[in-house]
């Protein structure tokens, strides 16, 4: 069965950067852009078609928000547009509008996985769960835990995949 996820702000950088990445992994990913830029993730997706008809897996789409609850796992990356600062705390108000809107997306019942990665993280990820009710359901959240723990987080498994992926990349002259 292929995971179906939504990225709330695939018009962005690191939205982008993700959707690239589950392209390229060895299982399909049906991969749905979200975002309020639409102009800059149509540019995204038919920049990922591209890497599809290479022969990358998956498959690439844009919907509105109210489709991302069709999703597996939502992924919100969408922020405000990023200034020099010393904190991330400066984007907390304008992005907290935001994440309100992706809140509202998701029905209390929403069997999916939500992955904060806006700034300021952590109290997004407290207000989120607040708000929504994600993970009140104990049998949920068991089979979150134990699906977070098949995966291999390491720093050992991050370094391999980059190595493999300079290899392949890489000019053989290097």
């Amino acid at each position: 069965m292929t995971s179906r996820i939504a990225i709330v702000g695939g018009g962005g950088g690191v939205g982008a950067s993700l959707a690239f990445n589950l392209l390229t992994a060895p299982a399909p990913y049906d991969v749905a852009l979200v975002d309020g830029r639409s102009g800059m993730a149509r540019s995204h997706e038919m920049d990922l078609q591209q890497v599809i008809a290479a022969g990358a897996t998956g498959s690439i789409r844009i919907v509105g928000l109210a489709e991302a609850a069709e999703a597996d796992v939502v992924v919100i990356s969408a922020s405000v547009p990023l200034t020099v600062n010393t904190s991330r705390m400066v984007y907390l108000r304008d992005n907290a509008a935001i994440l309100a809107q992706v809140g509202r997306a998701l029905p209390r019942d929403w069997p999916g996985v939500a992955v904060v990665v806006t700034n300021p993280v952590d109290p997004f990820c407290t207000w989120l769960q607040r708000a929504t009710g994600l993970y009140r359901d104990p049998a949920n959240w068991q089979r979150v835990m134990r699906q977070a723990m098949t995966r291999d987080f390491s720093w050992d498994a991050a370094a391999q995949l980059y190595a493999r992926l300079y290899r392949e990349l890489a000019p053989a002259s290097l």
